[in-house]
């Protein structure tokens, strides 16, 4: 759940900057190295907090499963890597 919703957030808001500040003169783009570098605290101070379960129903996750791990830290950086203008809207 912590890497889809940092993922999800950082999606939303980097297409939502990139877009904004697109249709300026210069534009100006944020890339993934800004989310890889920002990721990390954020998903680190987010293994702090205290472990605890959502149920729905049958099923339930952990909203903190324990460490912040690299594999969530490049999901993040990959998939907000898509979103930039000029992989979505080539020239």
């Amino acid at each position: 759940f912590r890497a889809w919703f940092l993922l999800t957030v950082f999606v939303i808001v980097f297409a939502g900057a990139n877009q904004f500040f697109g249709l300026r003169y210069p534009s100006l783009t944020i890339g993934y190295v800004v989310a890889q570098l920002l990721v990390f605290p954020i998903g680190r101070a987010w293994e702090k907090l205290p472990r605890w379960r959502l149920p729905l129903g049958r099923f339930s996750f952990d909203i903190n499963p324990g460490k912040f791990t690299i594999k969530e830290h490049a999901l993040i950086v990959i998939v907000s890597r898509c979103c930039l203008p000029h992989l979505t809207c080539p020239r």
